[in-house]
């Protein structure tokens, strides 16, 4: 007799239940990253009065598309370089190119 097939596969002794819970956090500072840039944008107008709101939420929708389009580019260079290295590098991209108060 063969023995059947249970519904679920077996969990191996190195499988990574972390994974999905990472994936979440992940989302949700893409949501929290999203959110921040549109409730930045009445700052924006403010310093620039000849600027439309239509034109500067194209600003706010560039930064959601270029920061979608450049995380998979970059999880790969985490994959080959080490995820350590390519986060000090980026957060010190970040802390180099972020604006300063002018207040």
């Amino acid at each position: 007799m063969t023995a059947e097939p249970s519904a679920a596969p077996p969990v191996q002794a190195g499988a990574r239940r972390d994974v999905p819970w990472l994936a979440a956090g992940a989302m949700s500072l893409a949501v929290l990253d999203a959110t921040v840039a549109d409730l930045a944008v009445p700052d924006p107008h403010a310093d620039f009065a000849d600027a439309s709101l239509s034109g500067l939420t194209w600003v706010v929708t560039l930064h959601s598309v270029l920061f979608a389009a450049l995380l998979a580019p970059a999880g790969r260079l985490a994959d080959l370089a080490g995820r350590r290295v390519v986060n000090a590098a980026l957060a010190g991209v970040f802390l180099t190119t972020r604006p300063t108060p002018s207040r």
